[in-house]
C-alpha cells in the first residue's frame, strides 16, 4: 500500500473573489470549504499527515477550524504558491505528495478514488479535461485558431512522488509557476513524463464572485 502526505493550498488573499474574508473560510452544505476539502482525505489510511497552508492574517481563524481535526498540521504559506508548497514540502514524508486546492470544494470521493487508485501506478498525475471548445490564441500579430486536441485544462488534484517533487521544488529557480506539475516540466525539461487523470465532472475552483454566490445555493 502505497502512502502519501496531503498539501492542502490555503495561503491566498482572496483578491478575485472579491469577498471580506478568506474564501477557504465561505460556507458549503454547513462547513468551510477547509473542512469540506479536509473530509474527502480524513479516512483515508494512506494519507498519513495533511499541511494546510494559511497567512498570519488567518492563522488564528484556521486554527479554531483546525484545532479538532486529525492529521492536520498549519503551514505558514509564503507570498506565492511556489513558495507555500515549498514550505509545506519540507514536512512531506510519505511516499508520494498531493498537491490540492482547498477551494475545489466540488470534488467528489468518486474522482478522489478513482484518481488515487491511478496514483498508486502513475507519478506526476494531474487531474485535467479535455478541451471541447474551439480555442484562439491572441498575440500581438493577431487571433490564431490553435489545435484543441493539443491542449488539456489541469486541475487539482495533483500527485507526485515527493523524493522529485523536493527535488524540483528546492532546485528550480524561485519565481511564481502555475502549478507543481509545471515545477516538474521545468526543472526535469520534460524527461518525465506527466500523466493525466481525465474526468467530466464539476471540479471548479471557487475564484470569481459569480462562483460565490453559486455556492449559498448549497
Amino acid at each position: 500500500m502505497f502512502t502519501y502526505d496531503l498539501i492542502l493550498t490555503a495561503a491566498g488573499s482572496s483578491t478575485r473573489t472579491k469577498t471580506p474574508i478568506n474564501k477557504v473560510f465561505l460556507d458549503y452544505g454547513g462547513m468551510s470549504l477547509v473542512e469540506n476539502t479536509y473530509s474527502l482525505f480524513k479516512n483515508d489510511v494512506r494519507c498519513r499527515n495533511i499541511f494546510v497552508t494559511t497567512n498570519s492574517k488567518d492563522m488564528e481563524k484556521m486554527k479554531q477550524i483546525c484545532s479538532s481535526l486529525e492529521k492536520v498540521t498549519l503551514i505558514i504559506g509564503g507570498d506565492t504558491r511556489f513558495k507555500s508548497v515549498r514550505n509545506a514540502l519540507k514536512q512531506c514524508v510519505s511516499e508520494f505528495t498531493v498537491v490540492h486546492d482547498t477551494s475545489r470544494c466540488y470534488l467528489t470521493k468518486q474522482i478522489l478514488r478513482l484518481f488515487l487508485s491511478q496514483l498508486s501506478t502513475s507519478e506526476n498525475l494531474i487531474v485535467a479535461k479535455k478541451t471541447i471548445n474551439c480555442l484562439k490564441k491572441i498575440t500581438a500579430d493577431g487571433v490564431f485558431t490553435v489545435n484543441r486536441e493539443q491542449f488539456v485544462q489541469t486541475e487539482t488534484p495533483q500527485g507526485f512522488r515527493t523524493t522529485k517533487l523536493k527535488k524540483a521544488y528546492f532546485g528550480i529557480e524561485e519565481k511564481e509557476y502555475f502549478d507543481s506539475s509545471q515545477v516538474i516540466e521545468l526543472f526535469y525539461e520534460n524527461k518525465e513524463k506527466i500523466n493525466f487523470f481525465f474526468h467530466d465532472t464539476k471540479n471548479k475552483k471557487i475564484t470569481m464572485p459569480s462562483d460565490v454566490n453559486e455556492l449559498k445555493k448549497y
